[in-house]
């Protein structure tokens, strides 16, 4: 372990987590997609219980807050029970917790403070729930973007942005932000990038003006409105519910890059075995029902097209609506009232959510701006980034509608691709297009759907763990040996390209039929070493699986030798941002 770093991993974002697949419950349902804004893949210990960022399926049969009767105050915590060598953090209130971690401490990585030296149970927990950062970082203050702590009321969508937590740093629990600077990330070219020069983005993925100035804004008056070519079937115009042809027109380069991406022979592959009938795996303690796998790699280009043909089949039986989703990006239930695609009992036809500020946000809403938040952004660049992350969230829900269109299975259990410790048919998508890799924001404090820092890249599953994932986890990061965790910070370039004819023309021919890569730029690597308590209670805690380029786990190539530290393609440094001799 690093620091106070405890490598938890919330949700992407961010996040990645999903309620239980219950066909039997309403909207809103399953699968908050990975380009949740409240993903992130280092976790800071909290000074509480973490509360997640979906809501569990219990949630919606609970009786309303006011039923219920109002639980008995704890008592103060008494200082004179205190002792260092005995003290447990949970024998303190959460109020009172989270009172004593306001204006946390940040400390130079490599400098941990010495919990059993604290003379108070409060200046304890606040060493326990520290920050480590860089120099580059510490020098920057605590406050160096006041727009963080600033909240709005959005008229329009009914709501204030999100609050900044007192007990975080301003980089909140960002690994790169917590070591790399904003400007240096800017110097990168992570965050703002040239859009408007018509070079760099191609003609059909951009806005028309003409069809922009003539589209009706009206909901309830839809029809066909300008050029329709490149996009996908399932996203037809008429499977937008509660959406202005002004509203659709806006869609059109998001719905362009995901119809482009729905066309890889990669993800048809996935999509393919995804369909295909699962191999089942005996059960264990972990996963007492046992387990089902598909393998991809497998398929010919004959099964490809067949499957390509299925998916258009399925724009009958999929439908897009904007709703709050509380926090996720986007959501997909099933519609228990239309039997899937293939007829098949146990299979639904589904509902793709996004959530509406999304759609503010492309409407031209100012209200989370990404430059109210980091004064460098530029708003355009920023709105390049949520386009990016709309159409891969579009594939993520897209890849949980073809599951739940052509497989009956037991609803408790996941399907896992290729032996991954985590079944999770999204995510596992979004890796196969990007690598072995999912991108999403760097969320500072609080995360902001604009994205105004950027975005990062980390492998997946990698150090993944959530606590409410049991049915879809086959195995903790420590029984496989994962030993450590990267993020990269990802150039707009990458993003940018996704917006060219360039790279849909040419992708084979530069990356050959798999997956898209350059998604790097500088990386934040942190150890994790194992402990007790990584290992799942059912597991007993001996490493099974190494990190190495056979398990194909490892996708941390650059300077490996390095186990910690901020790392370029041609130079390293510590997490204290002390450089690293490199050349021994």
């Amino acid at each position: 372990m690093s620091g106070s770093y405890n490598w938890l991993v919330p949700p992407p974002a961010g996040g990645p987590c999903r309620t239980p697949r219950t066909p039997k419950l309403p909207i809103p349902g399953a699968f908050p997609s990975t380009l949740s804004t409240s993903k992130t893949l280092f976790h800071t210990p909290l000074p509480f219980p973490s509360a997640h960022s979906f809501k569990s399926s219990l949630s919606f049969m609970s009786p309303p807050a006011s039923s219920s009767p109002t639980p008995n105050p704890l008592p103060p915590f008494d200082e004179s029970t205190y002792d260092p060598l005995t003290f447990d953090t949970s024998s303190v209130p959460k109020k009172i917790r989270m009172k004593w971690c306001h204006d946390p401490i940040v400390y130079l990585a490599g400098n941990v403070p010495d919990r059993r030296k604290a003379k108070t149970a409060k200046e304890y927990i606040r060493r326990v729930f520290s920050h480590q950062a860089s120099s580059a970082v510490l020098a920057l203050g605590a406050n160096p973007f006041p727009g963080l702590r600033e909240r709005r009321h959005i008229a329009e969508l009914n709501k204030s942005t999100g609050k900044y937590k007192e007990f975080l740093p301003w980089f909140g629990v960002s690994a790169i932000l917590a070591h790399v600077t904003p400007d240096e990330l800017e110097r990168k070219g992570c965050i703002n990038i040239n859009t408007t020069n018509p070079l760099f983005i191609s003609r059909r993925f951009r806005l028309k003006a003409n069809h922009m100035a003539n589209a009706n804004k009206d909901r309830s008056a839809m029809k066909l409105h300008g050029d329709l070519n490149g996009i996908h079937p399932c996203f037809r115009r008429g499977n937008w519910v509660d959406t202005s042809d002004f509203e659709y027109e806006l869609m059109k380069p998001i719905l362009r890059v995901a119809s482009k991406m729905l066309e890889m022979p990669s993800l048809l592959d996935m999509w393919h075995a995804l369909g295909s009938p699962l191999h089942h795996k005996p059960g264990t303690k972990m996963m007492p029902k046992g387990s089902y796998v598909y393998y991809t790699g497998r398929s010919s280009e004959v099964e490809r097209t067949k499957t390509s043909a299925e998916m258009e089949r399925l724009a009958n039986y999929v439908t897009f609506r904007w709703e709050d989703t509380g926090g996720m990006f986007a959501c997909t239930s099933v519609d228990e009232k239309k039997i899937g695609l293939r007829g098949t009992k146990g299979t639904y036809a589904c509902i793709v959510s996004i959530d509406t500020n999304v759609r503010y946000i492309l409407s031209g809403g100012t209200g989370y701006a990404a430059s109210r938040y980091n004064p460098a952004a530029q708003d355009e660049s920023s709105l390049l980034r949520v386009r990016y992350h709309a159409a891969m969230s579009l594939v993520h829900e897209m890849t949980h509608v073809w599951f739940l269109n052509t497989l009956a299975i037991d609803e408790d259990i996941f399907p896992f691709a290729n032996d991954q410790r985590i079944g999770e048919e999204g995510y596992a998508c979004e890796a196969v297009i990007t690598k072995g890799v999912t991108i999403g924001p760097i969320s500072a404090n609080p995360s902001v759907d604009t994205m105004p820092f950027g975005m990062m890249a980390a492998p997946w599953p990698g150090v993944q763990r959530h606590d409410d994932w049991d049915k879809f986890v086959s195995a903790s990061r420590a029984k496989q040996g994962i030993n450590r965790n990267v993020q990269y910070a990802v150039p707009m370039k990458f993003i940018r390209d996704f917006f060219t004819d360039d790279l849909w023309e040419n992708r084979e021919k530069r990356f050959g039929a798999g997956a898209l890569e350059g998604y790097k730029a500088i990386a934040v690597r942190q150890k994790c070493n194992f402990y007790p308590g990584d290992f799942n209670s059912f597991e007993s805690p001996t490493v099974e699986k190494v990190r190495d380029e056979d398990t194909g786990l490892n996708i941390d190539t650059w300077m490996p030798d390095v186990e910690e530290g901020i790392i370029y393609p041609d130079r390293a440094f510590e997490l204290s941002g002390a450089p690293i001799d490199i050349t021994m």
